[in-house]
């Protein structure tokens, strides 16, 4: 029984190794991105017109839309069907094969109609025809984003996180420099801008097609076709509902209140948001590749359990980080007109969190195939985001808009537990997450008091005190304390038994 157990105890630590492993690759290529983009966004805001920038900014929120509805939900159909599905090595690839023809059939009508209709929508979209040019552009991207998701959700789900950074890496390198020629050099605009963005596309697609169809050959399988199609076509509410969760505060605080208020927001906002980035994306990335393997395991539903209790603990101490730290951030980068909102940094840091976690406590929707949950959960979030948005913004401003957002996102997380338990059940330690964030919450507000109006030598070694105090917390709530009672259960067992 003792060997069982240690092998066991190995077992569970070799799968959360490699999921930080698969995370740390991953986490690579996601931190390269908004690097990248903070190095162009001065460039481009310096070469073109405001009006211009203010264009591209529009016309790259509409591909994105466009790109994530048009794709149908099909990237996160494939890796539940190859990887949860599929029972022989042929038949994912066929999975594979399908999934490529697939979006070819339904992307190259979207874009031949974009291409023919751009000088319409150029009018209708942004108030000018010169555009047309650049809608056009913007419609054959939505192709090469999409034909960009089979060989990278093949990495995924294959588990390759080196080799699918390295091409994401390559991607962004060639979109900069493609960028800096094509605007800069060539005195493109704002279609060259998207250019350099289709330019980056082609490079994944060079990398990948020829492998996908030499592998996986030209079929296209109406079973799977339809099964992915099932499993995904309900993913189109989330992505639209996600994009008013995430953009409508802005909005409506540029609406409602003035533009510049909400250009201080977007500041704080993104400052509160680099757990997204730099952890919940490359985890996001690595955990649904590891999850429908995990799934076919007896013990998965322990296996849960543990990962969430990780996860949630290195989400929370990131969390008190960003939240103490912030405010300094802030001052040392950005002008004072933005100091203002340091008081929403840490608001921002909790909703991110609480995005995070839903990654988790959502696991029973796929397993179960019952996607349309999800669009429900995104749905309710984010209409109650735009009430209490309309409601608390013009009141508070950006505080309001910040904790609209806590409560979504706070929503979301809830709904999703809540459903998960009644249709796939796993015992994911609720109260001992709510005991590790009522710690860092209590921490938090007793740093920020004692280093009100100090310096920030003094400040910052109180907040990386506070910090270490914090970790060595949740260290013994993650750790010490369950080793604890197992051991205590164990010996109790033991001896209930008695003497053999």
């Amino acid at each position: 029984s003792s060997t069982a157990q240690t092998a066991r105890s190995e077992s569970y630590f070799a799968l959360l190794r490699g999921l930080v492993k698969d995370s740390g690759f991953y986490a690579i290529a996601s931190l390269t991105s908004p690097l990248v983009m903070l190095l162009l966004s001065p460039f481009l805001a310096r070469t073109l017109s405001h009006m211009d920038y203010g264009a591209l900014a529009v016309l790259n929120t509409i591909v994105t839309l466009v790109t994530g509805v048009s794709a149908l939900g099909l990237a996160p159909a494939f890796m539940r069907v190859y990887a949860y599905d599929c029972k022989t090595a042929r038949e994912q690839m066929d999975t594979l094969s399908t999934l490529t023809l697939l979006l070819l059939i339904i992307l190259l009508p979207i874009t031949t109609t974009g291409v023919i209709m751009a000088p319409w929508l150029s009018a209708i979209l942004l108030g000018s025809t010169r555009y047309s040019g650049a809608i056009q552009v913007g419609a054959v991207l939505v192709l090469t984003q999409n034909l960009t998701i089979p060989g990278l959700s093949w990495l995924r789900v294959e588990r390759r996180p080196a080799l699918f950074s390295t091409i994401s890496m390559m991607n962004l390198l060639v979109n900069a420099v493609m960028t800096l020629v094509l605007v800069g050099a060539l005195h493109m605009g704002v279609a060259g801008s998207l250019v350099a963005d289709g330019l980056a596309d082609l490079i994944i697609i060079a990398c990948t097609f020829p492998i996908i169809f030499w592998r996986a050959g030209f079929s296209l399988r109406l079973t799977i076709a339809t099964s992915m199609l099932t499993f995904g076509v309900p993913h189109i509410m989330n992505l639209i509902s996600g994009w008013v969760l995430q953009l409508s505060d802005r909005y409506l605080l540029g609406h409602l209140v003035s533009l510049s208020l909400a250009a201080a927001y977007s500041v704080a906002y993104s400052l509160g948001g680099v757990t997204s980035a730099a952890i919940i994306t490359p985890f996001s990335l690595a955990w649904w590749a590891l999850v429908y393997p995990l799934a076919k395991r007896e013990d998965a539903r322990y296996v849960f359990k543990l990962i969430f209790r990780s996860y949630s603990f290195v989400l929370l101490f990131a969390t008190l980080g960003l939240s103490l730290f912030g405010s300094s951030v802030l001052d040392l980068l950005f002008p004072a007109s933005y100091h203002g909102q340091a008081t929403i940094i840490p608001i921002i840091a909790v909703s991110t969190m609480f995005s995070g976690l839903f990654n988790v406590v959502s696991v029973g929707v796929s397993l179960q195939r019952k996607t349309w949950l999800i669009s429900l959960y995104f749905l309710v979030s984010a209409l109650v985001n735009i009430g209490l948005n309309v409601v608390l913004i013009p009141v508070y401003g950006t505080m309001g808009a910040a904790l609209a957002t806590l409560v979504a996102y706070v929503a979301l997380a809830l709904l999703a537990y809540l459903c998960n338990q009644w249709i796939y059940p796993v015992p994911f330690e609720v109260g001992l997450f709510l005991a590790a964030l009522g710690i860092g919450i209590a921490l938090y507000l007793a740093a920020s008091s004692l280093a009100h109006g100090q310096r920030m030598v003094i400040t910052w070694s109180l907040y990386s005190a506070t910090l270490l105090l914090y970790g060595l917390s949740l260290l013994f709530l993650g750790w010490f304390l369950p080793h604890t009672r197992r051991t205590h259960s164990q010996n109790k067992s033991e001896y209930d038994q008695g003497p053999t």
